[in-house]
């Protein structure tokens, strides 16, 4: 049974962070240039448009970061469902508690954490760390999709959810989770 067809063109996080210092590379240099007409030409005011527009750009890509981060819980878990040949006791976790009525996308994502947390034998304290952190994380992404319209609950977010930390935490999912997904995030295969 095939419930996703698998967009394997969507960005990897080495794109991402390219894009992130790209961008930032011609922001800063744009702000810099002697010789460049811009809007504001007093100096404080100039930063003062620098620092905006780094923040901006570290919540976008941030943003872009996690919603590859989801989709690498999202698609090892409709690997699992769908193959029945595996018989590790996540797979048989997620197939125990699938819905078939539910279309793939509508499972929330602390359901598929829950299963990470508590049935995968394989799930060691680093492991339990990044998936007892990672529900925040969403709670801040979700902030972003939809708006930003209210004040997000939690003091010093841009501080903690900035985009070299989002980047910490995509690398210890790649070192941590890797070779455990049945997905393969850089190649777009199944395993």
């Amino acid at each position: 049974m095939k419930l996703v067809n698998f967009n394997f063109e969507k960005a990897s996080a080495e794109a991402i962070m390219d894009y992130y210092n790209d961008t930032l590379s011609a922001l800063e240099s744009k702000f810099r240039q002697k010789n460049a007409v811009i809007k504001y030409s007093i100096a404080p005011e100039r930063e003062s448009l620098l620092e905006s527009a780094r923040l901006e750009l570290s919540i976008e890509a941030g943003f872009m970061l996690l919603a590859y981060v989801e989709s690498l819980f999202r698609s090892d878990f409709v690997l699992r469902i769908e193959n029945r040949k595996w018989r590790d006791p996540l797979t048989l976790y997620y197939r125990k508690t699938y819905n078939p009525s539910l279309r793939p996308y509508q499972y929330s994502l602390e359901s598929i954490f829950h299963g990470w947390r508590y049935e995968s034998q394989e799930c060691d304290k680093k492991m339990g760390d990044i998936i007892a952190n990672l529900p925040q994380y969403f709670k801040y992404r979700n902030w972003i999709a939809h708006g930003r319209y209210w004040v997000f609950d939690e003091q010093n977010y841009i501080r903690r959810y900035n985009f070299d930390s989002i980047c910490i935490l995509v690398d210890a999912i790649h070192k941590c989770f890797g070779k455990k997904f049945k997905y393969s995030p850089r190649l777009g295969d199944r395993s």
